[in-house]
């Protein structure tokens, strides 16, 4: 028993570095304030910009907690892949 045991967990180690090591990150800062980032990166007239600007903001505070809390635990972009295969 005790063998069997120390298999299972000397398997267990050896294993889960090189898991861990090849595994990317699930996670970034591209979650935070998501909303402002994308008015600020598109072509409208800035005019459009500046009006909708403390709309995204609010957005952005009000989902602050819930992006943080879902990417911190590991559900955020679990799904999503970089590769454009």
């Amino acid at each position: 028993m005790r063998r069997g045991l120390a298999a299972v967990v000397l398997a267990t180690l050896l294993v889960r570095p090189a898991a861990a090591a090849t595994t990317a990150p699930r996670y970034d800062t591209q979650y935070f304030f998501a909303a402002t980032r994308a008015l600020v990166a598109d072509p409208m007239a800035d005019g459009w910009k500046a009006l909708l600007a403390p709309g995204t903001v609010v957005v952005d505070v009000a989902s602050l907690p819930f992006a943080a809390l879902l990417g911190f635990t590991g559900f955020a972009g679990a799904e999503s892949s970089d590769d454009d295969s």
